[in-house]
């Protein structure tokens, strides 16, 4: 390679300022010099490469023999005489001979070069001290003469044999459609589990001994502390007795001691809640307890057998004697209850504050006589009604009676049956012993036929001991369940079976009328309809159902805040006609029109239209319920509103804001303006403006108060000159 070409300035530019202070420098005479360097610089680079690898070590092949010097071939030359060879290359190695730095042997089939000059002993001992280095093996042996020392959990003891170890033992590849390896089970904390380990879920499961009161089982584990939620299957062998029972887990050989199982919310469990299946255990830390998952009664459910309002095993047993009537409370099976055979029953809390109820057991035979004379308020001929209740007091349950039905669950106080014609009202409630503010429990009612009234000769005709409600009296829905289909942009609502009270058609009248509506009834709101909604706006539609002469329909409005939903009025619809027939906001529509008829609200759903009319996207909110009085929930002042400081809300002035609460909200705000005449103002939905005060003079408060129904934007502002507002004047209720 030839050198490169050696750079030589063209022109001093140092000069050149000097002499020209005011003038540029000459573009040729820079891109003249600028070319001179470049050609230097490319023939430098050039032959760097022929020498330079890109790690920046020699080329190989780059030093020749004449590339070096004098001194430096006479040194290899001596270092390959016969002399020099000779003291480098020793041949096969012994033992007791003194080696030199550089010196080379052969041991068995390898070479080695010696590393720390030493006079030998035992080779091995020497190679493992760092005395010799291996320079190579011979062709013929391999790496299967090639010793390997055994570490972790590979046995081989030669390369070879350790790669084969290592090959058969490999992990599977992704797309490698065989398993090649096995995985022993897992025994320790730190193992990994095998595929049969975790389809079995042997991990978390075991088979449990003791009792399910005292319920003991062991894990195969390496951990020895409980940690929280520990999550554990163990087979319970039999029925839990106890509300208090516990389970003693052995981690492998540790035990972690007995501890309580209760139920969510720290409940403790009923008899019956672990029963000779797979129960779901997890460890509360903060409690130091087992917590049941699946108990076979949901939470909150008091006993085995028995719910709230659902008494079990439980049945109505009358004769008559003496022309008195004598109730007995008798099992399903009409056998007088023992502890064997006990009847349960949940009976509200004595407290009507509390919503808690108790398990009453009744393991002996309760009764109730109505005497020879007493009428219930029964009338001769006619066919009379009287319900039965069963009474805590307190802990122990009596039967009480009386023609008036009371509702399912309440407290109440009785009256002393008393004996021949002590027993007559049709509104009071009778037991053997007068009792004051008692939970009850209706748990029947019987129907009879006497031709004197008070003379009981006969049982009654009919006894219902549903123990749910009256047949007559069906439980109306506290929460309705309502749905929304959609389809050909138009939307269908429905409202599922349920039972609604009305009130009379008729305003003089406070008749109650109950209707069932045993199968899902529905309306449309058409392709085309915009309900009178804005493209993007959020909106609320509430959907009510009509008592149309004992038939429920459906109607909806998009409440605008111009119609009371307050279920005492009565309301009129109007038709909502298909495409186009219902663009009005805060108009009632149904199926058909109706006029002034009874309703009650069924829920409401929660949406934004990108163009109304287009009924294509499903509500993100849709909830069913009937309050007792919608303005509770939806008007100003509602249940839950408060005064709420503007700062807290991040308000200002000038500023965009929209209602979105669900609920009408009130807004009232100072400020001042630079304009000395200038009134207060609040400007709704961007089109509606509301004034308040106004000033006289710069400086001066005015103030301004607006209700923003539901749904809609308001703004607060000075109609002219800038505003300013007065700290902490901006309130909300809302």
């Amino acid at each position: 390679m030839s050198a490169p070409t050696a750079y030589a300035r063209l022109k001093n530019f140092t000069d050149y300022a000097i002499s020209h202070p005011e003038a540029p420098f000459n573009a040729s005479d820079l891109d003249a010099e600028l070319n001179a360097l470049l050609l230097t610089l490319q023939g430098v680079l050039a032959n760097r490469v022929l020498i330079q690898r890109d790690d920046g070590a020699i080329k190989n092949d780059a030093v020749h023999p004449d590339s070096l010097s004098t001194a430096t071939l006479l040194l290899i030359e001596a270092a390959g005489s016969a002399t020099g060879l000779a003291s480098l290359v020793r041949g096969l190695w012994v033992t007791a001979t003194a080696y030199t730095i550089g010196q080379i042997v052969q041991n068995s089939t390898s070479s080695y070069i010696c590393a720390v000059a030493h006079t030998s002993g035992t080779f091995n001992t020497d190679k493992a001290a760092g005395k010799w280095i291996i320079l190579g093996e011979t062709a013929a042996s391999g790496a299967s003469a090639i010793s390997f020392s055994p570490a972790g959990n590979i046995v081989a003891i030669t390369i070879q044999a350790a790669i084969e170890e290592l090959d058969a033992e490999k992990a599977k590849k992704e797309g490698d459609a065989s398993q090649v390896f096995s995985v022993a089970a897992a025994t320790a904390a730190a193992h990994a589990p095998n595929m049969g380990q975790i389809q079995k879920n042997t991990l978390k499961t075991a088979i449990g001994t003791g009792s399910a009161d005292a319920l003991l089982a062991t894990i195969a584990s390496g951990l020895t502390t409980l940690t929280d939620g520990m999550a554990f299957i163990i087979e319970a062998p039999g029925t839990n007795t106890l509300t208090v029972p516990t389970l003693d887990l052995t981690l492998g050989t540790t035990a972690t001691g007995a501890k309580t199982i209760v139920k969510g919310n720290n409940l403790a469990v009923i008899a019956g809640d672990i029963a000779s299946n797979k129960c779901h255990f997890c460890y509360d830390l903060s409690l130091d307890k087992w917590v049941l998952l699946n108990p076979i009664f949901a939470v909150g459910v008091s006993s085995s057998d028995a719910t709230a309002g659902q008494p079990k095993n439980l049945g109505l047993a009358f004769t008559v004697g003496g022309n008195a009537l004598s109730a007995t409370v008798v099992t399903a099976a009409g056998s007088i209850p023992t502890a064997a055979d006990q009847i349960r029953v949940a009976i509200r809390s004595s407290s009507a504050a509390s919503g808690a109820f108790n398990v009453r057991t009744i393991a002996n035979s309760i009764g109730l006589t109505i005497s020879n004379g007493s009428t219930l308020g029964h009338v001769n001929g006619s066919k009379g009604k009287i319900h039965w209740y069963l009474i805590d007091y307190p802990g122990t349950v009596e039967l009480a009676a009386s023609a008036a039905y009371f509702g399912n669950s309440g407290i109440a106080s009785t009256t002393a049956e008393g004996g021949a014609g002590a027993a007559d009202s049709e509104t009071a409630m009778y037991s053997a012993t007068a009792r004051t503010n008692v939970p009850y429990l209706w748990i029947g009612e019987t129907t009879d036929t006497q031709t004197n009234a008070g003379i009981w000769l006969s049982t009654p005709t009919e006894i219902n001991t549903s123990a749910v409600q009256t047949p007559d009296k069906p439980v109306p829905s506290a929460i309705f369940s309502i749905g929304v289909s959609q389809a050909s942009n138009a939307m269908t609502l429905w409202l599922n079976p349920c039972v609604i009270d009305f009130h009379s058609p008729a305003f003089g009248s406070g008749v109650v009328n109950r209707r069932v509506v045993s199968s899902a009834i529905s309306t449309v709101i058409s392709s085309g309809s915009t309900a009178g909604m804005t493209n993007g706006l959020f909106t609320r539609i509430y959907l009510f159902a009509m008592d149309i002469n004992g038939t429920v329909e459906l109607g909806w409005i998009h409440q605008y805040g111009s119609n009371a939903l307050s279920e005492s009025n009565f309301i009129t619809t109007i038709a909502e006609g298909g495409a186009g027939g219902a663009d009005l906001p805060g108009t009632p529509y149904s199926t058909t029109a109706r006029t002034a008829v009874p309703y009650r609200v069924v829920g409401w759903l929660e949406l934004s239209l990108p163009a109304i009319g287009v009924w294509n996207t499903m509500p993100f909110g849709v909830v069913g319920g009937s309050p007792l009085n919608l303005a509770e929930l939806t008007g100003l002042g509602a249940s839950g509103q408060a005064w709420i400081d503007g700062g807290t809300l991040g308000r200002a002035v000038n500023v965009t804001y929209q209602n979105t609460t669900g609920k009408p909200i009130a807004v009232t705000a100072n400020m001042t303006s630079t304009n000395a005449s200038s009134t207060a103002i609040v400007i709704i939905n961007g089109v509606i403006t509301l004034y308040g005060s106004s000033t006289t003079i710069v400086g001066q408060y005015a103030g301004v108060f607006a209700i923003v129904p539901h749904g809609f934007s308001y703004l607060v502002s000075m109609n002219v000159g800038t505003p300013t507002l007065i700290a902490a004047t901006w309130r909300e209720l809302r």
